[in-house]
């Protein structure tokens, strides 16, 4: 039983990174080149090790750049050119939803329960939507 006034969770030093096994792939390397020195036959041995390791540093260069090209996109951002469905009439303010999400949100051109609309911009927590544009 806890003490009065005592948090049962314990407190958390948020200034240190956690390491959740992200050093895994040193020991699986450094195995590998053990492996690799000590079981493939002589002649072969070092050439082997060597191009693996030069495989392995250009696949993380290789990983590294295509995961850095562009940002990620999280929140409202990532809802701007979705499609909505109108559950409260928007006239001009209303509610959609997105994704399985409920949203405020503000229609200029006014939209009817169960319209679909478009999520062109937000504007604070409301997006700004409007009707669904046919394709030419």
């Amino acid at each position: 039983m806890l003490a009065p006034g005592r948090n049962p969770r314990p407190e958390v030093d948020r200034r240190t990174p956690r390491r959740d096994g992200g050093d895994n792939h040193i020991v699986f390397i450094t195995i590998a080149v053990l492996l690799g020195i000590f079981v493939i036959p002589d002649p072969w041995r070092y050439p082997v090790v060597g191009l693996a390791v030069l495989a392995e540093a250009a696949e993380t260069f290789f990983w590294i750049r295509v995961l850095r090209r562009r940002p990620v996109t999280v929140g409202a951002e990532a809802l701007i050119g979705t499609m909505a469905r109108v559950i409260a009439p928007c006239q001009p303010i209303g509610e959609v939803r997105v994704r399985g999400e409920v949203w405020r949100a503000r229609c200029d051109e006014g939209a009817d329960v169960g319209q679909q609309v478009r999520v062109r911009g937000r504007d604070g927590l409301t997006l700004v939507v409007e009707h669904r544009r046919p394709i030419d």
